[in-house]
């Protein structure tokens, strides 16, 4: 792996995203066998969006600014498109140095995020059942 680096919950990475530049992507779970995505293991990873004052958003997991030093302003877990990738494929972009490793984050701000999967009412049922949302 890129200077050492496995994917592994609460690992971060800057994941190109259009005009807007990068997009801190958090690995929440993984890599784990997802029997309908075949054999080979899988991570699931959340992003963040800026709160914006009137505009709607999922509260399951607010995340102040400086609660990972990419943050600098008030954000949401993006749960609506939580993205599960093969951790080959993920591994292989870091290599690439197309997605760059960022600071991990902290255990308290993983143990949020992953409870926010069950909270959200946006999250889709197949990334519930990985985390076994009741």
């Amino acid at each position: 792996m890129a200077n050492g680096w496995m994917p592994a919950p609460g690992q971060t990475l800057l994941v190109p995203s259009g005009p807007a530049g990068q997009h801190l992507f958090v690995l929440i779970l993984g890599p784990v066998a997802v029997p309908e995505r075949g054999s080979v293991p899988h991570v699931a990873m959340v992003s963040f969006t800026t709160l914006r004052q009137g505009v709607p958003h999922d509260d399951a997991c607010i995340v102040q600014a400086g609660e990972h030093p990419f943050i600098r302003h008030t954000s949401y877990a993006y749960y609506r498109d939580v993205r599960i990738e093969p951790a080959p494929h993920v591994a292989g972009m870091v290599q690439r140095a197309v997605w760059q490793p960022h600071d991990a984050c902290s255990p308290e701000l993983l143990a949020r995020l992953q409870r926010g999967v069950c909270a959200s009412r946006l999250v889709r049922r197949e990334v519930k059942r990985l985390f076994n949302c009741a």
